[in-house]
């Protein structure tokens, strides 16, 4: 394993050697510098380049070293500790913290770097602040709780509202600056990191809905909280479990990844987290929830191999959890692998669940199940399964749909209406809903009916051409051509193959 503290050290000791060297040339006359250019070669000769207080600064160095790269911090998930801890030491702990968190966050280094100018705006608007209102703080034994209580008034002061809705951690950053509401885990990240940029000492606790910081300041210990309105107590609302920097990296990595609407981004996160975890052999709840969290990217983006692989893995680490098996057999079943879906599906019903699980595992499996056998043509079994679900969970909006669609196979048009329209009392935003319908009242012989219905199709998706074609044929029938041929041809134009 690398010694990445000696090698940070030994670059920042050869960048020191390369500014005095430039600075004596350009003193005895041998080159020529601007007085921005010796400016900064005299802070990298005094070693404070990686110890500016400007983040941007700090990561760009870190960037350029061939170890710490953007691409190469990806490709060793197996160094991540060795290499925050390097960073830490040498560089300090805000960088430490800040940076792997906008790796994750960043599609590449020029990301990272406008991601990491935004935190170090953060930090002097903070600065500017604290000297404008505590410049003559008390020095004496209680100095840092001073401060500290000091530093709480400030970003208390500068603290937006929150909001449940997800932003990027970029757009986040930018918000906080602008007093726009954020989320609470970017505020909570913020905060963190002006906490250490003043060098405060913070341990991470997880509590069932949020966190909260533990400090330690003049052998007094305090909590900080982010979703309460005067952060510093000494006696924290409900206690939670003390975790670590990458355990609180892993529940970040899942949010962000279960959050962004970008497939290559989320699955390289969570596949990067899962090399980590496996390096450190911590496979418990943060390596399940990456497991889950990595196969429903892959089924998101239709990729079912890599889907079922990774919910194998699921299977096999953690063989008394349900959620494997379900995610599986959920799996299974897009791939048409019926019987193996079904098997897995009678195992978790083989399962003890506590009364409150019953109403959303079972009745889910029931579903599940009732769909299989719908497309294996096993008509009673899915009806069956079907009612199973709904006496488990009577507002149930898949399974009625997929009655409907039961009672519809079977010609049981009377049945299938009323489990439609029970679909549609408890959601009416699903076009499928509305098309089916459509089918019925058409197969039922009763057009107006059916053309009612897929005009109300048609109007939650105007582009839907099948519901077109239908509402077109429908008109031909009831020998209206002229609404008969509108119709058509905007079918017919958003799908050519439909005039062939």
């Amino acid at each position: 394993m690398e010694n990445y503290v000696l090698f940070l050290e030994k670059e920042i000791e050869k960048k020191k050697k390369e500014a005095i060297d430039l600075l004596n040339k350009e003193k005895n006359g041998i080159i020529l510098l601007n007085e921005q250019e010796k400016e900064r070669l005299k802070r990298i000769a005094l070693g404070e380049k990686f110890f500016s207080e400007d983040e941007k600064e700090k990561i760009e160095e870190i960037l350029n070293l061939s170890f710490f790269s953007y691409q190469e911090f990806l490709n060793q998930p197996e160094c991540f500790d060795e290499k925050i801890i390097a960073i830490e030491k040498v560089i300090g702990s805000a960088s430490s913290f800040i940076y792997p968190l906008i790796i994750i966050s960043s599609k590449n280094s020029q990301e990272v770097l406008e991601i990491s100018s935004e935190f170090s705006k953060i930090y002097f608007l903070v600065k500017e602040k604290f000297n404008e209102k505590f410049s003559k703080l008390n020095k004496g034994k209680e100095y840092r709780l001073n401060f500290l209580m000091a530093l709480r008034d400030i970003l208390l002061e500068l603290r937006p509202q929150l909001i449940d809705d997800f932003i990027n951690l970029k757009e986040a950053i930018i918000y906080y600056q602008m007093r726009k509401k954020i989320p609470f885990l970017y505020l909570l990240i913020i905060e963190i990191y002006i906490l250490k940029m003043f060098n405060y000492f913070l341990n991470f606790v997880k509590r069932e809905k949020d966190f909260l910081l533990a400090i330690k300041v003049d052998n007094k210990l305090l909590y900080w909280e982010v979703a309460y309105s005067s952060p510093l107590s000494y006696v924290p609302v409900d206690f939670g479990l003390t975790i670590s920097f990458l355990q609180f990296f892993s529940y970040y990595v899942n949010f962000y990844s279960s959050k962004i609407n970008n497939y290559n981004l989320a699955i390289r996160n969570l596949e990067f987290l899962r090399k980590i975890l496996e390096s450190k052999k911590l496979l418990g709840k943060e390596y399940f929830l990456t497991l889950k969290n990595l196969s429903l990217l892959y089924l998101g983006k239709e990729d079912l191999v890599n889907a079922k692989k990774i919910a194998e893995i699921f299977c096999r680490v953690n063989p008394n959890s349900y959620e494997g098996y379900l995610l599986l057999g959920n799996i299974l079943a897009k791939k048409q692998e019926y019987e193996e879906a079904l098997k897995l599906y009678e195992k978790i019903l083989s399962f003890d669940f506590f009364e409150e699980e019953k109403e959303n595992v079972l009745s889910q499996v029931y579903c599940n199940q009732g769909y299989i056998f719908l497309n294996l043509n096993k008509i009673a079994e899915a009806i069956e399964s079907f009612q199973k679900a709904l006496e488990l969970k009577p507002n149930y909006f898949e399974a009625y749909f997929n009655l409907g669609n039961a009672y519809f196979q079977k010609r049981d048009f009377s049945l299938a209406e009323k489990n439609y329209q029970k679909a549609l009392k408890l959601n009416k935003r699903i076009p499928m809903v509305y098309f089916q319908l459509g089918r019925l009242y058409t197969e039922w012989n009763k057009k107006e009916k059916a053309i009612q219905y897929y005009k109300k199709l048609i109007a939650l998706e105007p582009n839907n051409y099948m519901g077109l074609y239908n509402l077109g044929l429908l008109y031909r029938d009831l020998g209206k051509k002229e609404e008969a041929a509108k119709y058509l041809e905007k079918a017919i134009r958003l799908n050519p193959n439909l005039g062939k």
